[in-house]
């Protein structure tokens, strides 16, 4: 006589604890995207800054090419001077010298270059070697002065940070729902063998986090979760407090570095060349010196060289710019 049992039993979790965990599952998702997209912005911003540094050098490749040009005119007009006894060598040698500091410039010009190329590509994922050029147009840009609620809506950092706050009040939710409670079922079947008869039994259970060392751990993970959500509030206030003031402070700067480049345009270099012009005439003409005409040049040269300097750390100021406000 005897009896074995088969029992089934089932629990049938509270549907809004299911509702609350998916939704705190895919705000969880949501928080990375974010994340993700600001990564790729910080990405954008160092190849869009290779990319600029990379258009200065082919201009600065251009202006020293011009200055080659001129060197040698000097060159061959002093040394057929000379030959005629009609110019003195005093500034000859010191024009040898600077062709020979433009050849350098060249092959320093030429390995920035290629450091950029291999930056780029590695940005783009492909070959570090493989060949190209870029296009030397390029736009000055007119900012307007930034707000937080304008940052609000850029930021993707700030985006993550609502996404995270957001997930946290889904987390406290799910966390009071796990203290409703769950119901569920016990079927048990003793199948009877000799003179043992057969038994049923059905059994209702329901699951209540009453107990004292039950449900601490429920409301423990609440208060945290409150003090939580202060504490990513603080943190997105932060990062807009921060991200405004260096937007404004680079506006500033910006908006420096163009009133700069301006005079440069419009009169410090056109004077500049006007008194260039003024030397290489006069030389032409046998009333100027060569000293006088080599240091109108070096002047220029200098000046045009430091105007791109200038130009190029207004273009980065446009790309911390636009990282900041994640501008493409």
């Amino acid at each position: 006589m005897g009896s074995y049992v088969v029992s089934a039993s089932q629990m049938f979790p509270n549907k809004k604890e299911q509702n609350a965990n998916e939704l705190y599952m895919q705000s969880m998702s949501s928080v990375d995207k974010e994340n993700k997209q600001f990564a790729l912005n910080e990405l954008y911003a160092e190849a869009k800054k290779n990319y600029y540094d990379w258009l200065v050098i082919k201009k600065k490749q251009s202006v020293i090419a011009e200055n080659e040009k001129l060197l040698n005119f000097m060159i061959q007009s002093s040394e057929l001077r000379y030959k005629n006894s009609l110019g003195k060598l005093n500034a000859y040698y010191k024009a040898k010298a600077e062709l020979g500091k433009i050849e350098n410039q060249r092959v320093i010009l030429s390995n920035e270059i290629t450091q950029k190329r291999i930056l780029l590509n590695t940005l783009m994922n492909r070959d570090r070697n493989e060949n190209f050029t870029i296009d030397t147009n390029f736009t000055i840009k007119n900012y307007q002065p930034v707000d937080s609620n304008y940052l609000l809506q850029a930021r993707s950092d700030i985006r993550a940070v609502e996404r995270e706050l957001q997930t946290n009040r889904l987390q406290l939710n799910l966390e009071k729902a796990k203290q409703l409670p769950q119901f569920g079922l016990m079927y048990e079947h003793y199948i009877g063998f000799g003179k043992s008869p057969m038994l049923y039994s059905l059994v209702a259970t329901v699951k209540i986090p009453l107990a004292p060392w039950s449900s601490g751990s429920y409301k423990a993970n609440i208060e945290s979760l409150k003090w939580k959500a202060q504490s990513i509030e603080a943190k997105k206030q932060m990062i807009i407090n921060q991200a405004s003031g260096e937007a404004n402070g680079l506006l500033s700067s910006i908006n420096s570095k163009k009133k700069q480049l301006q005079i440069f345009e419009e009169n410090i270099i056109p004077a500049l060349r006007r008194n260039y012009q003024t030397m290489q005439l006069a030389y032409e003409q046998n009333t100027g010196e060569l000293f006088e005409l080599f240091d109108a040049w070096q002047t220029l040269n200098i000046t045009q060289l430091d105007y791109l300097d200038q130009l190029q750390e207004l273009l980065n100021l446009q790309v911390e710019m636009d990282k900041i406000l994640e501008m493409k």
